[in-house]
């Protein structure tokens, strides 16, 4: 995450910087466990595939969307990643590109956990017993879905993200919340002085 260690000294001694430096951390250290599933069993996403986003959007927690909200205003892309934003037309994650074959998603660095557990983590029934369910453009057949009790569920996960800094029970789906996320960061990137004021990256949004 380039964007966000570059970001983060601009911001230091704010509490924004401490949220993002929580959830940015959070990830880097769920990651191991996410690949470590993945080639234990052999599973992984078919190439070009991202049919799980085409009708999806996302409920994402308040740190999520801060992460996410300082990638787009930090990106070289920026007005294309807001455009898209705002754009949306509510059936798909607005932030998911159709048209590009090799990178469906626009903000893969900083995607919501439920995007990282997606075919990487194990889920657990009302009796605590660890499952597994394919997507259907994987063929299981031959998959051995053996010990999955020696892997965290989702639901693992998602209790510790909650109680990161910033964060909370309550969540919004993806555009509302990253929106927001835009204006507080923004005016916190704004006074911090990381946006110049030459000739419009004053205005982060």
């Amino acid at each position: 995450m380039e964007i966000i260690d570059d970001l983060l000294p601009s911001l230091k001694g704010l509490g924004i910087a401490a949220e993002l430096k929580a959830i940015r951390d959070y990830f880097d250290k769920c990651q191991p466990d996410f690949t470590r599933f993945m080639a234990e069993y052999g599973i992984h996403c078919p190439s070009g595939c991202g049919s799980c986003c085409e009708h999806f959007i996302p409920d994402i927690t308040r740190s999520e969307a801060l992460l996410i909200a300082a990638y787009i205003l930090c990106s070289k892309e920026k007005d294309a990643l807001m455009d898209r934003l705002e754009s949306g037309n509510g059936d798909g994650c607005p932030l998911y590109d159709l048209h590009d074959a090799d990178h469906h998603c626009t903000i893969y660095p900083v995607r919501p956990l439920i995007c990282r557990m997606f075919l990487s983590a194990c889920s657990s029934d009302k009796n605590g017993v660890n499952r597994f369910s394919f997507c259907h453009g994987i063929d299981g057949n031959g998959i051995q879905l053996e010990n999955l009790n020696r892997f965290q569920p989702m639901s693992y996960y998602g209790e510790k993200l909650r109680a990161l800094e910033g964060n909370g029970s309550d969540a919004k789906l993806l555009p509302e919340a990253v929106s927001k996320a835009i204006n507080r960061i923004g005016l916190e990137m704004m006074y911090s002085g990381y946006f110049s004021d030459d000739g419009g990256e004053s205005n982060p949004a």
